[in-house]
């Protein structure tokens, strides 16, 4: 299969545009949901039932799913070797990766979490990394992919890297806000927690958009969409929770752009 001429953007010869529209109001509606707090996944400090699981055990089968899909996808297809298949293999890798290692050596739990939220964000993630495999190891053959440019691999490797790194150092933050065995919330401060009260999520979002520039794939463009539709959400929620329940919260603090929103 040879490029199309827009390969800096977009290397489907038939993008499917009506399933991406379709995927904009998929993220219209989970930015609304979480939002409004007409529907939350039921994690965190808006766990509001007892019982369950341990929300470190449940967020490992979150991450640790995807994580076996983007390895056996990739194995299953006699491993590509161009430039563009190991560099998007690697990130996916390394997202859900790192983020098992933050759920065993980074982050604090107060509250279970519930078996069917568990479960459901696992195989969302999981169809998340199985859309990858498809539009990034089947669609692109590794002729394809040893003739595309290398710009946009760079360009959007280096916005994945800051996105992954900005978000490490924000969870790193929220860790040391409390002590082992500690489990109320406090406010949390350092880096752009100062501006905004969700910088981990504004970084997730930019490293998926450094993944999308990476991929060239509309399908993927939909999926960054409906995932930063969530977490803005989440944010916007979550900004509106520390309000109401940790006494002091700055009101000037934005949800998740500085200076913005």
């Amino acid at each position: 299969m040879e490029p199309i001429p827009n390969a800096y953007f977009l290397i489907s010869p038939a993008p499917a545009w009506g399933w991406f529209f379709a995927q904009l109001l998929i993220a219209a509606f989970v930015f609304w949901g979480e939002g409004t707090d007409r529907f939350h996944l039921a994690y965190s400090k808006f766990r509001s039932k007892a019982g369950g699981i341990s929300t470190r055990a449940g967020m490992l089968i979150i991450y640790g799913l995807p994580l076996l899909v983007v390895l056996l996808g990739y194995n299953a297809v006699q491993r590509p070797d161009t430039p563009y298949h190991i560099v998007l293999f690697l990130a996916l890798a390394i997202h859900f990766g790192k983020r098992c290692l933050e759920v065993i050596f980074v982050h604090r739990y107060s509250r279970p979490m519930g078996i069917p939220t568990a479960l459901l964000i696992a195989v969302l993630y999981s169809h998340v990394a199985m859309a990858a495999h498809v539009g990034q190891n089947i669609e692109v053959s590794r002729l394809m992919g040893d003739s595309l440019p290398l710009l946009p691999l760079i360009l959007g490797g280096l916005i994945f890297l800051a996105g992954q790194a900005g978000n490490l150092y924000h969870h790193l933050l929220l860790r040391n806000l409390r002590r082992p065995g500690e489990s109320g919330y406090v406010i949390p401060r350092g880096g752009l927690f100062g501006a905004v009260t969700a910088p981990h999520y504004l970084f997730e979002i930019i490293a998926w958009i450094g993944y999308a520039v990476m991929a060239r794939n509309l399908g993927l463009w939909g999926i960054t969409f409906i995932i930063a539709g969530y977490l803005a959400g989440r944010a916007k929620q979550t900004r509106e929770w520390y309000l109401k329940s940790v006494p002091g919260y700055p009101e000037e603090r934005k949800a998740l752009i500085p200076g913005v929103w």
